[in-house]
C-alpha cells in the first residue's frame, strides 16, 4: 500500500539516515514485507523515472537485491514493489 506524506513528514526528510541531505522531496510511503519505506518524487523528465523506493540504511528489497526500485509513475513504482522484501544487505559496500 502507497500512502502520500502529510506536509509535517515531508518538511521533516531532510537527511538520509547516514546524515547526508535529501536532494529530492519525500512523497510518501511504501509497505513491503519486513518494514515501510520512503518513496522520493523524482520529478518529470521524459524518458527518466518520477519516483524512487529506497531501502533503510543496512537492508536491500528482495528478490530486487538493490537498494532502491524506481518507477516511471506510482502506479508502476506499486507495481514492481509487489512481492519485495526487505532484508539484511550482506554486500561488501553496505553497512548498517
Amino acid at each position: 500500500m502507497m500512502k502520500k506524506a502529510t506536509a509535517a513528514e515531508a518538511a521533516a526528510y531532510q537527511t538520509y539516515e547516514d546524515g547526508s541531505p535529501v536532494v529530492y522531496p519525500l512523497w510518501g510511503w511504501i509497505e513491503v514485507e519486513g518494514g515501510t519505506v520512503p518513496v522520493e518524487y523524482l520529478g518529470k523528465q521524459r524518458g527518466w523515472p518520477s519516483y524512487e523506493a529506497i531501502a533503510p540504511r543496512g537492508k536491500v528489497f528482495w528478490p530486487n537485491g538493490t537498494h532502491s526500485v524506481l518507477g516511471d509513475s506510482r502506479h508502476d513504482l506499486r507495481d514492481r514493489m509487489l512481492g519485495e522484501e526487505l532484508l539484511d544487505c550482506d554486500y561488501a559496500d553496505c553497512s548498517p
